[in-house]
């Protein structure tokens, strides 16, 4: 009896717990283990940390328009997952994006994983003035927020918000003149993303 005791006292206790129901009746099991989280990263192909404060590029798409990249981990969670990814400019009083995507985490645990590479499309339509019409030129410089409320298959749900700074594509300062504007500056596809 003694040994059985001591033998039950030698569990790792850094070990993770089980995050998976008892329940045999469902092909796709229940996180349980803990409490939702999310954290909102960036990163095209693979999440990627990104810090409040941190700049985020304004990414001039090759169809012409703009957003920024966000990524996002959870733990927690079930494989299948809507992302509610909106961003805010405060200074301005608007929410210029405002995406939802259905997705399939990549796992690396269980009950964790990230998705990478979304985008949170940029609308300034009713920020535009006079020359200032485009995404970057109405937010560069500006403390955007990025929200990700996150809700699995099972109703379980968890958010996550960033204060970043938004900053010109390369692409856009690359088709930029000697005074700024826009002109005639070459082939600039090389400074694409």
């Amino acid at each position: 009896m003694l040994l059985f005791l001591l033998l039950a006292g030698c569990t790792d206790g850094d070990a993770a717990p089980d995050c998976v129901s008892d329940d045999a009746s469902t092909e796709e099991p229940t996180c349980s283990c803990g409490p939702a989280t999310v954290l909102i990263g960036g990163g095209a192909d693979s999440f990627e940390p990104v810090e409040d404060g941190d700049d985020a590029i304004i990414v001039h798409g090759p169809q012409g328009g703009w957003h920024l990249l966000g990524s996002v981990r959870v733990e927690n969670l079930s494989e299948y997952l809507t992302i509610h990814y909106w961003i805010e400019a405060p200074e301005l009083g608007a929410t210029v994006s405002d995406n939802t995507y259905r997705v399939v985490r990549k796992a690396d645990g269980p009950c964790a994983g990230t998705y990478a590479g979304m985008f949170g499309y940029l609308s300034i339509t009713a920020l535009a003035s006079g020359e200032a019409d485009t995404p970057p030129e109405v937010l560069e410089g500006k403390e955007l927020v990025l929200h990700m409320d996150v809700t699995d298959l099972d109703g379980v749900a968890a958010s996550d918000e960033l204060r970043v700074r938004g900053v010109r594509d390369a692409m856009d300062i690359a088709g930029l003149d000697d005074t700024g504007d826009p002109g005639d500056s070459g082939d600039t596809a090389a400074a694409s993303e």
